[in-house]
């Protein structure tokens, strides 16, 4: 089942999430930005529907179909019908975006499959600025933080302690977005 926050805007509080069985390929652990805390990921990862094929391509629906996806398919048809009666148009009536550019926009999704190494994730917004390690290559990174491949653990640790350090709190503090 799909899962509506308070962080939902017009018009999409009004949808219903869309519902139903998918593949297990297809669900993955997705980490929001309000799951990083400073030097560790919090335990409020969520499980989300996530139509990317292992070779890093954003699946539609009548992709998910002709690969023999059928619930994943069924899944997406729901999802896209809600996101073309819903999402922004152009004036001459097209939509500026479909669901598979919205949820890939700069490729923000499929730069995460396959992920090779560790990772550092940041928090995109909130009172502060928070960095952890990820070190499980299924999660998915969410539009509410941002992430860097680490060369090594070393690497890793030293950018999580240069996020999450007071000096760089005190400086960043007046730019960061408060949701």
């Amino acid at each position: 089942r799909g899962r509506a926050g308070r962080l939902d805007k017009a018009p999409w509080t009004g949808v219903e999430p869309p519902s139903g069985p998918v593949e297990a390929a297809f669900q993955r652990p997705v980490l929001l930005g309000e799951s990083i805390g400073p030097f560790r990921l919090l335990p409020r990862e969520v499980l989300g529907v996530i139509p990317v094929d292992a070779g890093g391509k954003v699946l539609d629906a009548k992709a998910a179909a002709r690969d023999g996806h059928r619930h994943l398919a069924a899944w997406l048809r729901d999802v896209e019908a809600k996101w073309a009666a819903h999402a922004a148009r152009r004036t001459d009536g097209t939509l500026r975006m479909t669901l598979a550019e919205r949820i890939d926009h700069v490729r923000g999704l499929s730069q995460q499959v396959p992920v090779a190494g560790l990772r550092v994730a940041y928090s995109k917004a909130g009172i502060f600025l928070t960095a952890a390690i990820i070190e499980d290559a299924t999660i998915i990174v969410d539009h509410m933080a941002y992430w860097t491949v680490a060369r090594s653990l070393g690497e890793a640790r030293y950018l999580t302690a240069i996020l999450n350090s007071e000096t760089v709190r005190a400086r960043v503090e007046p730019l960061l977005r408060r949701i």
